[in-house]
């Protein structure tokens, strides 16, 4: 398999790793079904939490922080084509506890044969919450490219319209701001969508801000532009392929 492009976010800091193998004994999951990995210094609980008989999800918890979490944090889009689309999500199959984190693993397979493992180390400094993701193919599938993403879910009463949304360059609140056609301008707003690349913003950063003053972030501390010409001179609507794009 190929790679289309890599698009993921976390929490806070995301620093991915791609095609790696990951050999690891698994440990069996205490009986309480809830690992703590910790605390934040903003006082923001992070728990990784059992949500089927072999599948964890996380939790971010906490009266200073939104409450966040996510029943199924392996995510992939494979792509083929602008009308074939495949969107994958698992729990995790185990979580254990480290010395210095949470090592998660977790695997999946589309109908069509394409497999992936994911590895993934979460970790705790001060008050930012810290993934390393490794996604392995296991399985390939021609044609094709593949996004990994992490989404975190904001509780089921907070609206769209409840939040401000900020990105550098691009996003600030106001989606007056720089058109209605621009990325973050009205037109997707009211689509409720925001779909960037990394490439557009002059920090690869994106936050949520709420109404009673909380906030989260997502930023890529480790960021890749690796492109191809190919890539570069395309017309927009023209997918391309390629295991060299990295942003």
């Amino acid at each position: 398999m190929t790679i289309k492009h890599l698009f993921s976010g976390t929490l806070f800091v995301l620093l991915i790793a791609l095609l790696a193998p990951a050999q690891r004994k698994q440990a069996s999951p205490p009986p309480s079904g809830r690992i703590r990995l910790g605390h934040l210094t903003n006082g923001a609980i992070v728990t990784f939490v059992r949500t089927g008989p072999n599948e964890w999800g996380i939790d971010v918890s906490g009266t200073a922080v939104p409450h966040l979490k996510q029943p199924k944090p392996a995510q992939i889009e494979i792509y083929r084509e602008e009308n074939d689309v495949t969107d994958l999500a698992a729990g995790y199959r185990s979580v254990r506890k480290e010395a210095d984190g949470i090592f998660a693993t977790a695997t999946m397979e589309a109908a069509d044969g394409a497999a992936f493992t994911f590895v993934d180390r979460w970790k705790i400094a001060g008050d930012i919450l810290i993934l390393s993701r490794t996604v392995t193919v296991t399985k390939e599938e021609k044609n094709a490219g593949f996004d990994s993403a992490i989404r975190l879910l904001t509780a089921p009463e907070i609206s769209w319209s409840d939040l401000d949304y900020f990105a550098p360059g691009v996003i600030y609140g106001d989606p007056t701001y720089d058109g209605d056609n621009s990325p973050g301008g009205v037109l997707n707003y009211r689509a409720r969508r925001f779909t960037l690349r990394e490439d557009e913003l002059s920090a690869p950063l994106f936050s949520l801000s709420f109404r009673d003053g909380r906030w989260a972030a997502a930023m890529d501390m480790a960021p890749r532009g690796d492109t191809t010409w190919a890539e570069t001179s395309a017309a927009a609507t023209t997918p391309v392929i390629d295991e060299l794009i990295q942003f």
